[in-house]
């Protein structure tokens, strides 16, 4: 007989994705799959950051052998969207608001770039568009058409809109059982 009981760990990643971030939700999510997770339940509350490390948990997070489950807890804008549709069970809470536009870079004060540079870095920031457009499309099951006139401008989705969407599935307060831990995600560097 096949155990069907979820073994869930609870996780919240709040604030800027970046490389650390990432870094640290792969591992302690790998340890606890490990020890015999079979259900990943990650909060998330993140205005963006780094569009690489929102490619890489996506990737991570949607061929984990573990459900996932994702719950916006308060803002998933920018790259953080990514990060948020990897998990096949996507809720929000209802005081909470999703945001899509396109992609952008920062450049260092007073850099100089020849004209390759700048072409190569537009470029990449033209693929990261059609990139996270094909993830939204899929996500959601809708077509690249509907998606990527969100990137030309800063598009909102308040909760009943993100279900008209198919963003989430349902809108429920997050409630941590009494029982489980619930473990912060470090996205800060390392001192």
């Amino acid at each position: 007989m096949i155990n069907t009981e979820l073994n869930t760990s609870y996780f919240y990643y709040f604030g800027e994705l970046n490389k650390f971030g990432a870094n640290n939700l792969i591992i302690l999510t790998s340890q606890k799959i490990l020890n015999g997770c079979n259900h990943i339940y990650l909060c998330v509350s993140s205005k963006g950051g780094c569009n690489f490390s929102a490619l890489t948990l996506y990737n991570y997070l949607k061929n984990t052998p573990v459900k996932v489950t994702t719950h916006n807890i308060g803002l998933v804008e920018s790259a953080a969207n990514i990060l948020f549709l990897a998990a096949e069970e996507r809720i929000a809470s209802s005081n909470s608001r999703f945001m899509i536009h396109g992609s952008k870079t920062k450049f260092p004060p007073e850099t100089k770039f020849t004209t390759e540079e700048l072409l190569e870095s537009a470029n990449s920031l033209q693929n990261d568009l059609q990139l996270f457009s094909g993830i939204i499309s899929s996500a959601l099951q809708c077509s690249i058409e509907l998606v990527e006139p969100w990137h030309k401008t800063s598009k909102f989705f308040s909760p009943r809109e993100a279900i008209e969407h198919k963003i989430i599935s349902r809108i429920e307060e997050f409630s941590l059982p009494i029982d489980k831990e619930f473990i912060g995600i470090n996205n800060d560097p390392p001192k």
